[in-house]
């Protein structure tokens, strides 16, 4: 790669310090996913100590479906890098194509909806006809069955908030990513159960989020506005 670089005449051992403007942008860029990043590791952390407090049978049972989520969210990380990588030329681009942009969002959309549900159904068939996979513990299979309805929630409108957000950071509109997550102290009452409801909240949170920011009058997806006849991003083409 050196080598590569060398060729097409970059001195690669050249070191040179970043002036201000630059550190402001790289800050200015930089910072709110960062903050988003951790805003989210922050909440997983938070309903990962909620679960320990409540004994070892329920962290069991949550380092389970955590372990079977994080997996499955993985599937919905290429609608946003598809949208990082092609709605800037849309957008932006030379060949500015506004009409391009909403068809591929429409798409990645739809996409994101059966990436999500899809795996989501697979994924609480485990504790329900295959837990022996993991543990043959009943006290445990019995919470993993306990939260398979938000898991499902929270799991199925991931992918498509995933196409969203990637859209929002393909054409640096970094706010909107910026989610605060508010977890209630007294959370841990409502059992696992209940924080992974929260997991959910979170979830859907976001979406709309992301989704009102693309679908709002001022969203550069809507310069021009979307006619009367293309109506809602999700529309149907």
């Amino acid at each position: 790669m050196l080598k590569s670089l060398n060729d097409k005449g970059y001195n690669t051992l050249a070191i040179n310090t970043p002036s201000f403007k630059q550190i402001i942008f790289i800050i200015n860029l930089a910072a709110p996913i960062a903050l988003t990043m951790v805003s989210n590791i922050l909440f997983y952390t938070i309903i990962s100590f909620l679960a320990t407090s409540l004994g070892p049978v329920t962290l069991a049972a949550h380092q389970v479906m955590m372990g079977l989520y994080i997996l499955c969210t993985t599937w919905g990380e290429p609608l946003a890098q598809t949208a990082q990588c092609f709605m800037p030329a849309h957008i932006c681009g030379v060949d500015r194509n506004l009409q391009k942009a909403r068809d591929l969002l429409k798409s990645l959309m739809k996409i994101g909806i059966i990436v999500g549900f899809t795996p989501g159904c697979c994924a609480i068939s485990v504790p329900w006809f295959f837990p022996q996979i993991f543990t043959k513990d009943l006290g445990i299979i019995a919470q993993m069955r306990l939260v398979s309805v938000p898991f499902l929630f929270s799991l199925m409108i991931t992918p498509p908030t995933l196409s969203l957000e990637g859209t929002l950071l393909a054409v640096r509109d970094l706010h909107a990513r910026m989610l605060a997550a508010s977890v209630c102290k007294d959370a841990s009452h409502f059992g696992l159960q209940g924080s992974w409801w929260m997991l959910a909240a979170f979830q859907w949170t976001r979406f709309f989020q992301a989704y009102s920011r693309l679908h709002s009058s001022r969203s550069v997806l809507a310069n021009p506005p979307l006619s009367h006849d293309e109506g809602s991003l999700l529309q149907v083409a």
